[in-house]
């Protein structure tokens, strides 16, 4: 997840503004916008997409865009979703000027956002968990990988809606997520599965929040006994790796 924002951030220079009475980090294509002529009578919006851990200065840019139109009629600016799909960031706030009217000066808009939270928990005989948690305390990622090389991998893609994609991948899938079986689990329910390629059985339950109860037990060529227990907060309750 990390390597995503990274790469949105590339070729971008830091350029300290007070937005809001708060320090921004702008790109380089928004200065060089803010400087290109306009026709007369013309103005500009600059909206700038911000984020950062929660209680710290979003000093980060996820992006920015840039509106113009004929000076003293109206504009409107909206907030990009960065929760659902992957994102995993929460709204926090925005400046008050996210509509208004053009001006003869270049506007400024900002969109704040909490950055989430990658807890990694490493147990013995090489199994581990690794958690991206919303600033609000939700989970977005549940990644296993069992000590017999399976990788489970629980996302939400939609955190309107009350469910997992679940996905199984052995040591002979080669992308990550690419598992020959992927299901859909939804909150309180519990769902056991057979894998017919290893004859690992997995059980999983879900609370109606989203917290995640995940057994894996090994029928064939290995003694693995595994019990992971996550409230619907992101915590770890219990790790028991046998």
């Amino acid at each position: 997840m990390m390597l995503k924002k990274w790469l949105s951030l590339l070729g971008l220079f830091i350029v300290i503004g007070i937005v809001g009475g708060g320090a921004f980090s702008q790109s380089q294509t928004a200065t060089e916008n803010d400087q290109e002529k306009l026709p007369k009578n013309y103005g500009k919006v600059v909206v700038h997409y911000v984020y950062g851990k929660k209680g710290h200065p979003a000093n980060d840019l996820w992006s920015s865009q840039t509106l113009t139109g004929r000076i003293g009629t109206h504009y409107q600016t909206k907030a990009e979703d960065l929760l659902n799909h992957e994102g995993y960031m929460v709204l926090a706030g925005h400046s008050k000027n996210t509509a208004g009217t053009f001006k003869h000066h270049v506007t400024h808009v900002t969109y704040t956002y909490w950055d989430y939270s990658e807890i990694q928990h490493e147990f013995k005989h090489g199994a581990d968990l690794m958690l991206d948690v919303t600033a609000d305390h939700r989970i977005g990622l549940f990644d296993r990988n069992l000590q017999d090389c399976v990788e489970v991998v629980m996302e939400r893609p939609n955190f309107a809606k009350p469910y997992y994609d679940v996905t199984f991948s052995t040591r002979n899938d080669t992308n990550h997520g690419s598992g020959l079986k992927s299901y859909r689990y939804r909150f309180g329910t519990t769902t056991r599965f057979k894998d017919p390629r290893n004859g690992n059985i997995y059980t999983t339950t879900l609370t109606p929040k989203g917290g995640i109860t995940f057994k894996a037990v090994a029928t064939k060529h290995s003694t693995m006994n595994e019990l992971v227990i996550v409230n619907d907060r992101g915590k770890l309750v219990t790790a028991k790796i046998k």
